[in-house]
């Protein structure tokens, strides 16, 4: 920027300024300007012209600094302002990989491959066989165990139709006793339901004569209890009679011959009436008796029957039950033990039967048969054979064939350690590849905890940079292929339809305060103050009031500044 300062003025003395031509310099003299008396009027017309003079210059170089600048910036780099996702992201690379890598080896180390059914580039499926074994010695060997077992076999088998005999001869045993146990215990309970029976008839029969006695007893029971009634009255006059003997001194009467006889208790009143009264209730009494339709010693002889007949029938019921007891116990017992019989004779028969499923030291077959299953050698998995390590005649060693899935397929990926806190597994991933036209999704499923030198050797012992080796598991795979090289972007965070701008279109004015440039219709460019909010690598997010979608925004707030100063415009500083 060129620097103007204002001219000094030294005093109001005259001053004489004296030069050198080239004419007087030739002639070794210097040339004298005239003396000019400067007054101060003349001082301030001087200045006032010298004014005017440079006010024109700037007039025409400022002119023409606004013209070319105002044309530069019709070709500045701007940005349309809209609304859209604000992204934080991390960019890796690496290859295409499977996601499924299964090898077929073997374990037979002394036969030779005898056909191969796959080249390098196939496709299989799980289960095809890949190569195949000479297997005849193993073959031979099953033949001979075969037979040996086929033998030994039989035996068990002869051994196990005789156990099997002597369990069905113990089952019809037991069967034999339980059934004449069962009629024993069924005589007993026939015996026993007749002494039931007859104990129910014996007391039927007591129960009708103890109520034929109870009935008779109802018809004479007043008869019967007046006569109770005069008998004790007639005895309470005889105990009121004695106590008055006693208390008046008289002694008992005494058959001593000569003696005077007191009065006796057939003399006194009460007792007389007493004695009358009891005189006349039993012969109520004896009417009553007469008048029952059966003696009342005819129904207690009946009832005495009765009594004995119960007894002699419980005591039958009692011998019956007994008896049936017995018998059950009995048929309980034998029972029991032919069962136990039984069941030893089938435990016997079914051991025997087991050693004929077994066989006898079919291991070793087993084995056999396992080591010639694995002289086919088949695919674990679906997919691509990419490594066959087998010709024919060869004896294959360690790894026969590598499959790897088409299917499933993963991006194998280097995180810079920069950005290894960033990420975590489950964020999602863009992948792209010159083998596709359309980006391929993914999502990061694993991120290896120990940092690795990425390079060569050289550059790791020299120091390389180091990274997270990643999986990304690819969803839509189409196009993609296992050794492609792709990128890939992993989406740390994105904010939704926001306002964002790049980063370099942000100025900050001198009050802090954060604005864009906005062009206007003329084509200048004007401030609009904004509000910063998050920001990736490449871009910032910004609000505002006056913010409006299609406005056209500088893409580099420091634009204008770079040409101005590249015109040379600037201001005056005095």
């Amino acid at each position: 920027m060129a620097l103007f300062k204002k001219k000094e003025i030294l005093n109001e003395e005259e001053m004489e300024e004296e030069v050198e031509t080239p004419e007087a310099e030739k002639a070794g003299k210097k040339f004298h300007f005239p003396k000019i008396k400067m007054t101060k009027k003349k001082i301030a017309i001087l200045v006032v012209i010298v004014a005017i003079l440079f006010g024109l210059f700037r007039f025409f170089t400022k002119n023409n600094a606004t013209t070319d600048t105002t044309a530069a910036l019709n070709y500045a780099l701007t940005v349309i302002l809209k609304r859209g996702n604000l992204d934080d992201t991390v960019s890796v690379s690496g290859t295409v990989a499977s996601g499924t890598v299964t090898t077929v080896t073997s374990t037979v180390t002394t036969s030779k491959v005898i056909s191969v059914n796959v080249k390098v580039g196939d496709t299989v499926k799980k289960g095809d066989t890949i190569a195949v074994l000479d297997s005849s010695s193993i073959d031979k060997q099953i033949a001979d165990r075969r037979k040996a077992i086929a033998e030994a076999h039989k035996t068990l088998r002869d051994a196990a139709d005789s156990a099997k005999t002597n369990a069905d001869r113990a089952s019809d045993s037991r069967n034999d006793t339980a059934a004449q146990q069962d009629k024993a215990v069924a005589d007993a309970q026939k015996l026993l339901n007749d002494a039931k029976n007859a104990f129910n008839t014996a007391n039927t029969a007591r129960t009708t004569a103890v109520n034929a006695l109870t009935d008779a007893n109802t018809r004479i029971a007043a008869a019967a209890a007046d006569l109770a009634a005069k008998k004790l009255a007639l005895q309470q006059a005889f105990d009121t009679w004695q106590a008055n003997q006693t208390a008046a001194g008289t002694p008992t009467p005494t058959p001593t011959p000569g003696a005077t006889i007191a009065p006796t208790v057939d003399q006194d009143p009460d007792y007389i009436n007493a004695k009358t009264a009891l005189a006349q209730a039993q012969a109520n009494y004896d009417a009553a008796v007469a008048s029952l339709p059966v003696p009342l010693e005819t129904l207690q002889t009946a009832l005495n029957s009765a009594d004995a007949a119960l007894s002699a029938a419980r005591s039958a019921l009692d011998q019956a039950q007994s008896a049936y007891d017995a018998a059950v116990t009995a048929r309980n017992n034998a029972v029991k033990a032919a069962d136990n019989a039984a069941a030893d004779a089938k435990t016997a028969a079914n051991s025997s039967w087991e050693k004929v499923k077994q066989g006898t030291d079919s291991g070793d077959l087993e084995e056999l048969l396992k080591r010639k299953a694995e002289c086919v050698l088949k695919a674990e998995s679906d997919g691509q054979v990419t490594e066959l390590n087998a010709t024919v005649g060869s004896v294959p060693k360690d790894i026969v064939a590598k499959i790897q899935s088409t299917d499933q397929l993963i991006f194998k990926v280097t995180i810079p350690e920069a950005d290894i806190n960033r990420v975590k597994p489950g964020l999602e991933v863009r992948i792209t590849a010159d083998s596709i036209k359309k980006p391929a999704e993914g999502t990061l499923t694993n991120i290896s905890p120990t940092a690795e030198i990425s390079g060569d050797s050289a550059g790791a012992t020299a120091g390389g940079a180091t990274g997270y080796s990643a999986e990304i598991s690819i969803k839509n795979g189409e196009g993609l292929h296992i050794g492609t090289k792709a990128k890939g972007t992993i989406f740390v965070a994105s904010k939704k339809n926001v306002f964002s701008v790049p980063l370099d279109a942000v100025g900050t004015d001198e009050s802090g305060k954060s604005y864009i440039r906005v062009k206007q219709s003329d084509g200048s460019f004007k401030n609009v103050t904004v509000v910063t909010g998050d920001f990736n690598d490449q871009s910032i997010e910004i609000d505002g009031d006056a913010l409006q979608e299609g406005m056209e925004v500088l893409a580099d707030v420091n634009y204008e500044d770079m040409q101005n100063n590249i015109s040379g415009g600037s201001d005056v500083v005095y």
